[in-house]
């Protein structure tokens, strides 16, 4: 769901492009952890949300705000 709200696209079925090639501008560690989260492979995924949640908050300052 980050992938599609970052992107407006769902990633696609195996291997979905590099959030990169958006033309988002991310912190290395928080796009590191967005494509671990997208792998295939359950193994090679995120095991906890805290990394996770800890990356998005950083990296939504690193972002900014859009919206109200």
């Amino acid at each position: 769901m980050t992938y599609h709200c970052l992107t407006g696209r769902p990633p696609a079925l195996g291997s979905p492009l590099p959030l990169r090639a958006f033309g988002l501008d991310l912190p290395d560690d928080l796009e590191e952890l967005l494509s671990a989260a997208l792998d295939p492979d359950p193994g090679r995924r995120p095991a906890v949300a805290g990394p996770f949640v800890t990356a998005l908050r950083a990296g939504s300052d690193h972002l900014g705000r859009v919206g109200r």
